[in-house]
């Protein structure tokens, strides 16, 4: 059936559309991290086709940046019928989806004189930018946006992030600063990668993420997706899928320490010399007389050892 599906595609291939000149440019992407390379055929000022990467080199060292099919797809969000092209106003009630088309000028003088009314009023902490706004590039996006707001004299601020909250926090504890980690390619000297909640093959999370994982997983790694979902990544990349509960994430994770801990398949080297709060002989100053890591999961004070077996309901 599919080699039929293929002959019949042959037989009526789509006609190319004419080119005037053709771009190269990075994928404006929807906030997934990474900025693969598009292929723009212009032709009168409007882009006809989208292609990836073409260049001729694609080794290790220097892959080429492949978008994936969101990206490679970009066009039905840049020509859609129902994109905003102009300034709506809303003139019915909320949620009855009545608007109205208005000026620039009108536009921009409302949203200006709304900033100053709460301004007056509350003060700019009652201003505020939310972290995700469905696009973020070098034109529009939270930064762009907060950056204006610094310019009116500020807005209310946000603690962390969504995306990248855990490593925000350990990162610097362990390495000293955010700006640390390795290259992909390191990926393929791995033995054993786990995909925790991660779906590189849908939403990329980078550039190539997805194609260092495939190449890793070749170089002999086994790869775990653990994810309520069988995601297209745990379909494709992984050598084992563990469709964890939604909302258990923590109580698997204590388990797993919990068989790392009592076998001792931890470093304790390295747990010695660069952790603080594992074990009652590490706690930071002040906090002596508190639980440490390991009392916690060993059950020492609670009476509750944190094993597979209190995870598993």
């Amino acid at each position: 059936m599919i080699q039929s599906i293929f002959r019949r595609l042959r037989s009526h291939p789509k006609p190319v559309p004419p080119v005037d000149r053709i771009v190269r440019l990075g994928c404006p992407a929807h906030n997934c991290g990474g900025r693969c390379v598009l292929v723009a055929h212009v032709c009168d000022g409007k882009i006809t086709r989208l292609d990836a990467d073409d260049r001729p080199q694609d080794t290790l060292a220097l892959p080429q940046l492949r978008a994936c099919p969101r990206g490679r797809a970009y066009l039905r969000r840049q020509y859609h019928p129902d994109r905003l092209k102009y300034p709506l106003k809303r003139v019915g009630k909320r949620g009855e989806g009545r608007f109205e088309r208005i000026s620039w000028d009108e536009a921009l003088d409302t949203v200006a004189g709304e900033m100053q009314r709460v301004k007056d009023t509350y003060g700019n902490s009652a201003l505020f930018v939310p972290y995700g706004t469905g696009s973020y590039n070098q034109l529009n996006g939270s930064q762009t946006a907060r950056r204006l707001m610094n310019l009116f004299g500020g807005c209310l601020g946000i603690y962390n992030s969504y995306s990248w909250a855990a490593i925000n926090i350990a990162t610097p504890y362990v390495y000293g600063t955010l700006q640390t980690g390795n290259q992909r390619q390191d990926w393929l000297n791995s033995k054993y990668i786990l995909m925790w909640g991660w779906n590189p093959a849908e939403m990329r999370d980078g550039t190539n993420s997805d194609y260092f994982v495939k190449l890793a997983r070749q170089n002999g790694a086994r790869v775990v997706c653990i994810d309520p979902r069988l995601s297209p990544s745990a379909v494709s990349l992984a050598d084992e899928w563990i469709p964890i509960r939604p909302g258990t994430d923590a109580a698997m994770m204590s388990a797993m320490a919990y068989v790392m801990i009592d076998e001792g398949l931890y470093d304790a080297e390295f747990v010695r010399t660069h952790c603080v709060g594992f074990d009652p002989g590490q706690m930071p100053p002040g906090c002596e007389a508190e639980e440490s890591y390991c009392e916690y999961i060993l059950g020492s004070r609670d009476g509750i050892p944190k094993t597979p077996e209190w995870a598993e309901p």
